[in-house]
């Protein structure tokens, strides 16, 4: 790694991909033979090594120069597991360098190679060939009647001296996968990403995209990172791809070159990023008994595929809003309310696209119910067929009154909890017809508001005007 430690830095960092493989307890305990716990080392790999000393409480000191070296050639170092054909019966390619460091030693050789199946990590090996060799050249085999449409496969490769009375193992290669793809489907883009095990370094990665039409794959681009994004698709249109991956392997100062194709992966791009929401305002039309909403098209500024919208209303304030309806063009930007009992109430909007993602609530608008509970201050009890009620003029969303009127020397002369009033100029509970002249009112109002059933105080006179033949037929 090349790593030097800072003057102020105990210990080995974690982000240098060391792992700690033991401890010799004392100071003057200065020997450590790494052998993997045991499982032995793979051959022709170069192994790089730090020590670190503590203190007695624990403490970390700083650590040793890093020192590297390879461990004593002869095992083959397999560069190509490539996925020759795809099928369901498809083939994978397997080759590896020739070890070198043998030619003292007089074969035969044995090679044999042990797969597991749809795994990556050889949790599931088996033999499935062995061939002996006198010079190490045959170095290649491929393996058929594999289903490399989808899913990987791993290997392993041993090399025994097969001299008869004198067979021992020379070496064990580490597991090697074929390459495969795990494709991830965004709003009109597919993020590719190449997954292996594998002991090379891979450099560069070629990007194909199969044609719907020939059924090739064609080059789209390339990549120095293990991911790369198609861009510019069809959201809910499947693709499939290839990736050829260039790389190298370094044994034994020996420079090789390890190119293989992955397995294929497809993956359809989806739209899963809601719209933004839409700038919403609401207008009480008191007259007409409807509250006109209107709000933007997101696809004018921040979408592209809205197609309808939703709506929410609460009738008070401070509560959560409930679906009422739906537009269903992206077009239909108003709406018109019509409501029985108030007008008072609270929207939101939302923008829903063709994925039917929903953006979040637009800005909540308020409406309040119009104030229109009016009363008149004169009236002609007369009998002649005009103004002979006290009545309030046209009004909505009135839940009760409590009315109460008064002559001038405060008596009360008619109270009434119905929001009509229809007083017909009579006192209470008798037929006469009271004089003409100024009388008080006190009325209380409850009316349906944002805030919930609110009661709003008026206080007048009201002129009772009556001519004196009215006054006589009354009697």
């Amino acid at each position: 790694t090349g790593y030097l430690p800072d003057s102020c830095t105990n210990g080995i960092p974690t982000s240098t991909g060391y792992k700690l493989i033991g401890f010799n307890p004392g100071s003057d305990s200065t020997v450590f033979i790494d052998n993997n716990n045991g499982e032995g080392l793979v051959q022709g790999i170069e192994y790089c090594y730090m020590i670190l000393a503590s203190y007695k409480d624990g403490t970390p000191g700083y650590p040793s120069i890093e020192v590297c070296d390879v461990l004593v050639p002869g095992t083959p170092a397999i560069l190509q597991t490539s996925v020759s054909t795809l099928d369901a019966d498809g083939e994978i390619l397997i080759s590896w360098a020739k070890p070198i460091g043998l030619d003292t030693l007089p074969g035969p050789f044995e090679y044999i190679l042990f797969r597991s199946d749809l795994d990556a990590l050889g949790s599931n090996l088996n033999q499935i060939h062995s061939f002996t060799t006198s010079d190490l050249n045959d170095t290649s085999y491929v393996d058929t009647l594999l289903n490399t449409l989808n899913y990987p496969y791993s290997y392993k490769l041993d090399l025994y001296h097969d001299e008869p009375d004198n067979r021992f193992l020379i070496g064990r290669q580490e597991v090697v996968s074929s390459t495969w793809l795990e494709i991830e489907g965004w709003a009109n883009t597919n993020l590719i990403q190449v997954r292996k095990n594998t002991p090379w370094v891979n450099d560069e990665f070629i990007i194909y995209r199969q044609n719907p039409i020939s059924l090739l794959f064609d080059s789209i681009g390339h990549s120095k990172e293990t991911f790369y994004l198609d861009e510019q698709l069809k959201n809910g249109e499947e693709y499939c791809y290839r990736v050829k991956t260039i790389g190298r392997r370094n044994v034994n100062n020996v420079h090789y070159e390890a190119i293989n194709l992955s397995h294929t992966g497809c993956g359809t791009p989806l739209d899963t990023i809601p719209p933004c929401p839409p700038e919403l305002t609401a207008e009480s039309l008191c007259d007409s008994s409807y509250n006109f909403l209107v709000w933007t098209n997101p696809n004018n500024s921040c979408a592209v595929d809205v197609v309808k919208y939703n709506l929410y209303y609460s009738p008070i304030m401070d509560a959560s809003v409930q679906l009422i309806d739906s537009t269903l063009s992206p077009n239909d930007t108003s709406y018109y309310h019509f409501l029985p009992e108030s007008l008072a109430g609270c929207y939101a909007v939302t923008a829903v696209d063709s994925f039917n993602n929903e953006s979040n609530f637009s800005i909540v608008a308020c409406v309040d119910n119009c104030i229109d509970y009016k009363l008149p201050n004169v009236f002609t009890p007369n009998n002649d067929g005009r103004n002979d009620m006290f009545v309030p003029s046209n009004y909505a969303y009135v839940e009760r009154v409590d009315m109460k009127i008064y002559n001038r020397w405060g008596s009360l002369v008619y109270e009434t909890e119905d929001p009509d009033i229809n007083w017909d100029g009579k006192r209470m509970n008798s037929n006469q017809l009271v004089p003409p002249g100024v009388y008080y009112y006190v009325c209380d109002v409850y009316e349906n508001r944002l805030t919930g059933l609110e009661v709003r105080n008026i206080v007048g006179f009201v002129y009772v005007f009556t001519e004196v033949d009215a006054v006589n037929n009354g009697e």
